[in-house]
């Protein structure tokens, strides 16, 4: 292949490397277009959509394309038209048409069973994760009883370390002199959350490794294109085997993060081991109180075939991480642009430093001091009302 390349010409390079690009957008587009026809086929026909415009060539195929710059104006023609007189109706997307349901209706969907309406099957196509995510199984993919049973328990003993953490990210990335700077501020906030984030998850040192949250993030971003890729391009006939090819390098990427954190699984799994054989009190009191052990800790009440390996272990972590780091990350960056976008950001930023200044001192002691910051749980509040996590959220 170097060799005939050699023998083109400068100007045929340039032709083949465009009807090369050419083709290959080519393939996408048609990708696109199927998939989405195929989508659209699935709704109900006598449900109405909003955003139509006309009804002659592929009206909503148009409508699922032209989401890429309506924002919310859909969602709130809908409720207007349909949703407000308890009536459904179809909003256009370009990953799915999605049958938005009035509030009479709620009743409704919290009585269906699992196996009628899954968060699990909509995690699974938004995200590809039985593809992407670490196993060793779809129902271990799932399982996120760590987070729902012991964060929420003992995040009240956590903030301390999440504070420290939280101060010296901030000193690392904005200094502690009183010279300007220039500062990335979104990417420091999202460094300075992951780190806040890895000493709940592995602790210190790793949790200040910079290869290992810069391989953390690679992975993060991988993870995102291929999700995107997945559910964008991939019909579901195709989905076996392309949705595997792409794995391949994004396990690769993995691959590269565990290298860093496996060393410490696989030591704390060896020091649990003995913990368990010995039965020490004093023991017991000195073990870390992180994910990984919770991890260690439920993984001996599983029955043997369903034990995880470090590997599992480590990928179980960088999943839980992508969705803590992601969520936080964005929330405050989003949060910050408000702040700085509005008139009176000056006055904001001094009422918000007014009362973090006098809470944070005393949060580390009694966490629970968190519940008096009402402005800035006001602020998020009103962020995430407005800036939704999903675009199609309604703002009211």
């Amino acid at each position: 292949m170097p060799l005939a390349m050699n023998l083109l010409s400068t100007p045929q390079q340039v032709y083949a490397a465009l009807f090369l690009i050419t083709i290959l957008i080519v393939i996408a587009t048609l990708a696109l277009i199927i998939l989405q026809l195929e989508r659209i086929s699935k709704i109900p026909p006598n449900l109405p959509w909003v955003d139509l415009r006309g009804k002659k060539w592929f009206p909503k195929l148009r409508a699922n394309f032209h989401q890429l710059v309506t924002g919310r104006q859909p969602i709130s023609e809908g409720w207007e038209k349909y949703g407000k007189d308890g009536k459904p109706f179809v909003l256009p997307g370009l990953h799915w048409p999605e049958i938005i349901l009035p509030p009479s209706h709620h009743a409704w969907i919290a009585s269906q069973p699992e196996h009628v309406l899954s968060d699990d099957a909509v995690q699974d196509e938004l995200l590809g994760l039985p593809y992407f995510a670490h196993g060793p199984s779809t129902a271990a993919i799932h399982d996120f009883t760590v987070i729902r049973r012991d964060l929420t328990r003992q995040m009240g003993r956590l903030v301390p370390g999440m504070l420290d953490e939280v101060d010296a990210g901030f000193a690392e990335y904005f200094g502690t002199d009183h010279e300007w700077r220039e500062v990335r501020a979104i990417e420091a906030i999202l460094k300075v959350s992951q780190r806040a984030i890895e000493s709940v998850f592995v602790g210190l040192p790793l949790c200040r490794d910079p290869s290992y949250l810069a391989a953390v993030r690679r992975w993060m971003m991988g993870f995102a294109i291929c999700g995107v890729l997945y559910r964008s391009f991939l019909p579901g006939v195709l989905q076996p085997v392309l949705a595997a090819l792409l794995a391949i390098p994004l396990a690769l990427i993995k691959w590269l993060a565990l290298w860093k954190s496996l060393p410490l699984i696989r030591r704390r799994m060896v020091e649990f081991d003995h913990q368990q054989r010995r039965k020490s009190t004093e023991e017991d009191a000195r073990a870390p109180n992180d994910m990984l052990q919770w991890l260690l800790e439920s993984n001996t009440h599983k029955p043997p075939t369903e034990r995880l390996t470090a590997w599992d272990i480590g990928g179980r972590l960088c999943l839980f991480e992508l969705f803590a780091v992601h969520t936080t990350s964005t929330t405050l960056g989003t949060a910050l642009l408000d702040i700085l976008l509005n008139p009176s950001s000056t006055a904001i930023l001094a009422e918000l430093r007014q009362e973090a200044e006098g809470i944070l001192p005393r949060l580390s002691v009694d966490p629970k001091q968190a519940r008096e910051m009402l402005k800035m749980d006001s602020l998020f509040r009103e962020t995430l009302r407005i800036h939704p996590m999903r675009q199609d959220a309604r703002a009211t």
